[in-house]
């Protein structure tokens, strides 16, 4: 596998990729990509990649021998709590083909946390992850290793599809 910056011509393969992946969430029979919004997502990400301020992101794919993309990461660039003076880095996607090897994942968290280190006013450098794909919480441990702390937590409510919409 060889890593390399997201392009914007490789945004409709990574709306593909997240919508080949779908199957694999807690979001099968309840949602579905809208492979138009993830194509523009991706495409303005790849125009703002490697960017130091408000607003850049880091996108970056993993491709296969054939130039397939067979994972992505993107995360951003944003002021502390929307009004900060300083910057913090926060992940957005980390995802891979089912037959992606973990180390090529792990391979691009590394460049992300790079990038994020390389920036002086960076105070923060945010790492999830989300139970939307079983087994994603073996990346806790990865990020631990890298000296990471648990900061916050997330929940969830589900909606039943019948139910009607507070007023």
């Amino acid at each position: 596998m060889r890593l390399r910056a997201g392009r914007a011509i490789d945004a409709p393969r990574v709306a593909e990729l997240l919508a080949e992946r779908l199957p694999d969430t807690c979001y099968v029979d309840r949602d579905e990509v809208d492979q138009t919004v993830a194509r523009r997502l991706f495409a303005q990400a790849a125009q703002r990649h490697a960017g130091v301020h408000d607003g850049s992101t880091f996108f970056m794919v993993a491709v296969d021998d054939d130039d397939a993309i067979a994972a992505f990461f993107l995360g951003s660039l944003g002021r502390t709590y929307g009004v900060g003076r300083k910057l913090c880095a926060q992940d957005h996607y980390l995802l891979g083909r089912a037959d992606c090897p973990p180390r090529v994942l792990v391979e691009l968290f590394e460049h992300y946390l790079t990038w994020a280190r390389l920036n002086p006013r960076v105070i923060e450098i945010g790492a999830s992850w989300s139970d939307a794909i079983p087994g994603s919480q073996a990346m806790g441990a990865i990020y631990e290793r890298r000296g990471f702390q648990l900061c916050a937590q997330t929940y969830r409510l589900n909606r039943a599809p019948d139910e009607k919409a507070a007023v």
